[in-house]
């Protein structure tokens, strides 16, 4: 005898069904860690772009006014404030050695994540060196 079958059956409509589900619990989950790298990456960019400004700002001191001091904490931009939760700028200036003398300035910009835990900071670090025989502390301007 030959039965012809019409149609699925409930077995293959429930198989169906699972794997769709399944495919879109893995769909979801990858778009909210996608999402949350992004915003990650957001905030590490903000932090670094204040931690530029800051370091070109310092940098660009006369020698003079630019006096070592302990890591002291600066305020952060408003967009900063908002973006980077917890968010503390530090920064630090030190005398290195006398021949020739140098200063070193450290900018460091620390925030906590959405777990309260604190992220790696970005932490920008550069050298200013006297020139010699100039007023303006080497820059040649």
């Amino acid at each position: 005898m030959n039965v012809r079958r019409h149609g699925m059956t409930f077995v293959e409509v429930a198989a169906a069904i699972m794997l769709l589900g399944v495919l879109a619990t893995v769909v979801t989950q990858c778009a909210a860690w996608t999402a949350g790298e992004r915003r990650a990456a957001e905030r590490r960019e903000i932090a670094l772009f204040e931690a530029a400004n800051v370091m070109e700002r310092l940098a660009s001191e006369d020698w003079e006014s630019l006096a070592p001091k302990a890591a002291a904490e600066d305020p952060l931009s408003t967009a900063a404030k908002e973006m980077l939760p917890g968010g503390r700028l530090t920064t630090e200036i030190q005398l290195i050695g006398d021949n020739p003398a140098a200063k070193r300035i450290v900018v460091e910009v620390q925030w906590l994540n959405r777990a309260g835990e604190s992220e790696s900071p970005v932490r920008l670090v550069t050298w200013r060196y006297q020139g010699r025989g100039t007023r303006d502390g080497g820059r040649g301007n």
